[in-house]
C-alpha cells in the first residue's frame, strides 16, 4: 500500500513549473514528510544568500564570492550546496567569526584558489541560528584557504 504524501504549495505556482514546495509536519510521528527536485541557481557574479534560497544547489560559472548573511534565528535550518562549475576562484564568506569550518570556530571566509584544484570543488553549509557550519566538497587533497 502505498504511503500518503502530504505538501503545501507556496504561492500561485504549480510545484512541477517552479513552484515551491513545502513538506508537511506529521506530528503523530513526529516526522517532516516532503519530496521535490533539488532547486538548481547558476551564478556569475557575487551573491548574497537569503533564507528564501535554502535547499539551494549553487553553480559558481565564474569567480565570485557568495555572502552567507549574519547568523540568526531567521536562519536556523537554512541550508545550500555552492559548487565551483567553472575553473576559477571561488569564496564563500560569512559574518566576521559566524563561520565554523575545519578546527576554526570563529572564520570568516573559505575558498578555493589553487590552479588545478577549482572545477568541482563546493562546499556545503547549514546555519543553527548562532554560526554557519561549513564542510568541504572535494575528491581528493585540494588547497582550502581559510580567512578567520
Amino acid at each position: 500500500m502505498p504511503i500518503p504524501f502530504m505538501v503545501r504549495v507556496v504561492g500561485d505556482q504549480d510545484p512541477e513549473e517552479g513552484g515551491k514546495v513545502q513538506g508537511v509536519y506529521d506530528a503523530e510521528d513526529g516526522t517532516l514528510q516532503v519530496a521535490t527536485r533539488v532547486r538548481i541557481k547558476s551564478i556569475g557574479a557575487a551573491y548574497t544568500f537569503v533564507a528564501e534560497d535554502s535547499g539551494t544547489h549553487f553553480l559558481a560559472t565564474a569567480a565570485l564570492t557568495m555572502t552567507l548573511p549574519a547568523a540568526s534565528a531567521a536562519f536556523k535550518g537554512c541550508w545550500g550546496l555552492l559548487v565551483n562549475a567553472a575553473d576559477t576562484a571561488l569564496v564563500l564568506a560569512a559574518t566576521a567569526g559566524e563561520m565554523v569550518f575545519k578546527n576554526d570556530v570563529a572564520a570568516n571566509s573559505v575558498s578555493y584558489a589553487t590552479a588545478g584544484e577549482l572545477i568541482g570543488g563546493g562546499f556545503y553549509f547549514f546555519c543553527d541560528g548562532t554560526k554557519w557550519y561549513v564542510l568541504p566538497l572535494a575528491e581528493e587533497a585540494v588547497t582550502i584557504t581559510v580567512v578567520t
